[in-house]
């Protein structure tokens, strides 16, 4: 179920048709001039941002979710600890406040505002009690401290705030959905061959997960070869087809992306050493919904002049199990490609000789019919 074919290297009659004992030579090129590298990381770093602490620290629940963890649980230990030693402060001044610190004969009945709380240690301790609810009974506020009830339940209300956040924070993190790109594959190499007679471009992509991406859609751009003002970031969209000429894209099994460079193509003009000597991108999006959770992810790489075979097509993976009574992709010849013949021209090079080609087989047989008629005369 490959796109070109089961095996078979299509045949173009051309004078330019060459089989490919060994790819074209390639020139290495810096693979840094990517502005979306292979594992779909963006690679454009932004400089001299004005305020940009302020504006990160007014967003700071998707600055603990987007941050490492390391600093995130860092971030969780300091608002605990902090929260814990703030109110014993507090606690240790209402304490100090009311006398429990001194060794005074207290009246009958007279009960002091914390009890079992005599220094800065035992203040901590029943702090952290109280916001983790603990309570192990041995400090707690007698009657006689109402204003010890107010920071009691102030105290607890901070807590559960906290306790939400952390949670949140953590829950974002574990449910991100660029966790759910990690499942999606895209082929090493994309490859350059011959398909319904059109040079194709044609690269491969899969998802390893039984549960399916739904409503997925893949774009591709392409950066470098326009005539813009700015060709570093100037793009033009391809049109792409799935595994042949279908237009919608299904992740239940792995599918082949077409690029057909016709004379709407900007690659229409490109042949093997323009692909290996202009800094051109090729820029891909695969987004769907998560079938599990409903959210949207999107997973993205992108591939250079060197990362591009031409005269090549992808190995075919599809088998189908008779014993099963089912198709197995064997994900060993995902990134797998095959040396197929193919013309060492550009899509539009290869046109122009076609029409030389059907030409200079209509032009003789013209040419002895007027010299029949010319003899009849005669």
């Amino acid at each position: 179920m490959d796109g070109s074919g089961e095996g078979r290297a299509e045949d173009v009659s051309s004078p330019l048709t060459k089989k490919h004992k060994t790819a074209i030579s390639q020139r290495r090129h810096s693979n840094g001039r990517r502005l979306v590298g292979k594992a779909g990381e963006a690679q454009v770093l932004p400089l001299n941002v004005p305020n940009k602490h302020k504006r990160l620290a007014q967003d700071l629940f998707n600055t603990l979710v987007e941050c490492r963890w390391r600093y995130t649980l860092i971030v969780f230990l300091l608002s605990h600890f902090v929260s814990w030693f703030l109110f014993a402060l507090v606690w240790y001044a209402m304490a100090l406040a009311h006398g429990d610190m001194e060794e005074t004969v207290r009246e009958v009945g007279e009960l002091p505002c914390l009890i079992n709380v005599m220094d800065f240690t035992s203040a901590f301790i029943f702090s952290m009690e109280s916001q983790t609810t603990i309570g192990y009974g041995t400090a707690y506020p007698s009657r006689d401290c109402p204003q010890a009830v107010v920071v009691l339940c102030f105290q607890s209300v901070c807590g559960m705030i906290i306790e939400a956040f952390s949670v949140g924070i953590v829950f974002a993190k574990l449910t991100r959905p660029h966790l759910r790109s990690q499942t999606l594959l895209f082929g090493r190499r994309a490859v350059v061959a011959v398909r319904d007679g059109c040079l194709t471009l044609m690269f491969r992509v899969g998802d390893i997960r039984k549960s399916e991406l739904v409503s997925a859609r893949l774009w591709v751009v392409v950066r470098g070869v326009g005539d813009g003002e700015d060709p570093d970031t100037d793009q033009t969209e391809l049109a792409v087809t799935f595994n042949g000429n279908a237009k919608n894209l299904s992740m239940a099994w792995p599918a082949t992306v077409m690029h057909r460079i016709d004379d709407k193509s900007p690659l229409y003009r490109f042949d093997p050493r323009d692909v290996q000597r202009d800094p051109f991108e090729l820029l891909v999006f695969l987004e769907g919904t998560n079938q599990a959770t409903g959210q949207t992810t999107q997973a993205r790489t992108s591939y250079s002049q060197t990362d591009i075979l031409w005269g090549h097509k992808l190995y075919p993976m599809l088998r189908f199990n008779k014993k099963h009574d089912r198709y197995e992709a064997d994900y060993n010849r995902f990134h797998e490609t095959i040396e197929v013949d193919t013309p060492l021209c550009s899509a539009q090079d290869l046109n122009r000789v076609r029409r030389l080609s059907e030409l200079s087989v209509l032009h003789p047989i013209t040419e002895s019919r007027e010299e029949t008629s010319v003899d009849i005369e005669a």
